[in-house]
């Protein structure tokens, strides 16, 4: 039963960086470029990702085990928060250039 509570927890936070992601390309980059900017945020980096995390669990499982793994990979969303709160820019006020 916790493994399946932990799971749906888990799932909402990996499906909350998309959010995070449109918001920050809405809020920062012009009008011009901003289907640009989400193709590359989200599309394709995002995607990478989810394609890479698991491959990645694949490679480690032998050399420091199937737990092990997992959790090394678990941290990596807290890297990304880690990133967005200190890289991306403070959108608070922040005026988007009109075309």
């Amino acid at each position: 039963m916790g493994v399946g509570i932990l799971m749906i927890v888990a799932v909402f936070f990996v499906g909350s960086f998309t959010v995070i992601c449109a918001t920050f390309t809405n809020e920062v980059f012009p009008t011009a470029i901003r289907a640009n900017a989400m193709a590359w945020g989200n599309n394709i980096v995002g995607r990478i990702g989810q394609i890479a995390a698991p491959a990645l669990v694949g490679l480690l499982v032998p050399i420091i085990g199937l737990g092990n793994a997992v959790t090394a990979l678990a941290i990596a969303p807290f890297i990304c928060i880690a990133i967005v709160a200190l890289l991306l820019p403070e959108t608070l006020g922040y005026r988007v250039e009109k075309d």
